[in-house]
């Protein structure tokens, strides 16, 4: 009786962005800035929705990989980010970015589990950027997101604890590499999944309306015209809804 009263939409999201770069000021260390604007996306954390974009936010945490070298992490969220090196760090390429927290530089690592926890690089979340010549980036992300944003009218609704989606054949999240000369993937994934599953830790009351994006899913981009995706929702009261 209470499934009939649960609302849900999903979202498929695809954005890329770029954005104006200003100069920076000399300083002793090796600084990159990554930038973000509003309204698109460099980032992996998602902000309060548009009518038709979700703006991408940098997270506590987050750090980036300059060719194979990974910087220092940055401690809180923001739109404009400056990540530093102590070494001025040799680049694979001409000043090649990755934003990669699952794996290394360009190789992408989507997690086939996933928690909700506001950051989408913890799950694999992976974008790709050139240096200027003032060493600013804009991020583009280039893998897929499935935004949930399931809603209630029913106060007796028992926690959600988590979100599964099964594409059937079709691999949505393992390892693959990205091609950033030729700014495409390489075929094939590794450690292939069709299915992922997204959980919140300590569950989630679901209400009549949300602030924000409830939850994201990371997903390998992947060809699913045709395809049927079966959603399945579970509850802290072991019942389910698909």
């Amino acid at each position: 009786e209470t499934m009939k009263k649960l609302w849900i939409v999903l979202t498929a999201v695809a954005l890329s962005a770029c954005n104006e770069m200003e100069e920076l000021n000399s300083c002793s260390v090796y600084v990159v800035t990554g930038y973000n604007e509003t309204d698109v996306d460099s980032r992996t954390a998602f902000g309060n929705p548009k009518a038709s974009t979700i703006p991408f936010l940098w997270s506590a945490g987050d750090y980036i990989w300059l060719g194979a070298t990974k910087s220092e992490a940055i401690s809180s969220e923001c739109q404009i980010a400056q990540f530093k090196f102590q070494d001025s760090p040799a680049t694979v390429g001409t000043g090649h970015v990755f934003y990669n927290l699952t794996a290394e530089h360009k190789n992408a690592n989507v997690l086939s589990t996933q928690t909700a926890d506001g950051n989408l690089g913890n799950d694999g979340d992976f974008g790709h950027a050139t240096l200027d010549k003032y060493n600013t980036f804009c991020l583009k992300h280039k893998t897929s997101y499935l935004w949930f944003n399931t809603t209630t009218n029913d106060a007796n609704m028992p926690k959600l604890t988590s979100i599964t989606v099964d594409a059937g054949d079709v691999n949505i999240a393992g390892k693959q590499t990205y091609d950033f000369l030729n700014e495409e993937w390489v075929s094939g994934i590794t450690e292939g999944s069709s299915t992922i599953t997204l959980n919140f830790a300590g569950g989630h009351t679901l209400v009549a309306e949300n602030e924000g994006v409830m939850a994201a899913m990371v997903c390998l981009p992947s060809a699913i015209s045709g395809k049927t995706l079966t959603i399945t929702y579970t509850f802290e009261d072991g019942s389910t809804f698909t």
